[in-house]
């Protein structure tokens, strides 16, 4: 088990590290639909890599709250596999094992576990305050984007959908920053 300092510190790394993929995913898919593969597989590899990143942010919010918040246990063991899941299932699209249907089925169902872990944060930092104020309400803000993106790609394919990406990308990644900085700076000087 890593010591808690340690723990911290790579987790906030790995979150910072985790915008830095996400943003290089965000442009690979851009290009890939104007230009095509193999933007799609890049893109692709780049959410692998963004899913796998947050591992251990999770890990570290859980050694931190787990005591004023012993429920999150469940909810974090979740949202690791919910991002294995993901990371697997885009590894398979790559591979050409299974196909984008497939991979809307893993990356959903990775997915719904991490929103739920979200909304955990939410409530750590507004009930237990195990993280900061800051991280909570970024995690608001990111479920109150991810709804209202939702609903604009059921309705539409076009520009305002386009807008919608980037909002999204920017909250999320405003969000893994805020989490970095709320890690690291727990890791003693």
């Amino acid at each position: 088990m890593l010591e808690t300092p340690t723990l911290y510190r790579l987790a906030g790394w790995s979150s910072a590290l985790a915008i830095v993929m996400l943003l290089i995913s965000g442009v690979a898919l851009a290009l890939f639909f104007s230009i095509g593969e193999p933007w799609g597989s890049i893109n692709d590899f780049f959410v692998v890599l963004t899913a796998l990143l947050l591992i251990l942010p999770m890990l570290a919010i859980d050694r931190i709250a787990v005591g004023q918040a012993p429920w999150l246990r469940p909810v974090t063991i979740a949202a690791i596999a919910g991002a294995v899941l993901i990371a697997v299932g885009q590894s398979l699209l790559i591979l050409r094992v299974i196909g984008l249907y497939d991979s809307y089925a893993t990356g959903g169902l990775g997915l719904l576990p991490l929103l739920v872990w979200w909304i955990a944060l939410v409530v750590l930092a507004f009930g237990t305050h195990a993280v900061a104020p800051a991280v909570g309400w970024a995690a608001a803000a990111m479920l109150a984007t991810i709804v209202v993106y939702s609903l604009i790609a059921v309705v539409t394919l076009g520009p305002v959908l386009w807008v919608a990406s980037v909002v999204l990308l920017v909250v999320i990644s405003a969000w893994m920053a805020l989490l970095a900085m709320d890690l690291l700076r727990r890791v003693p000087a």
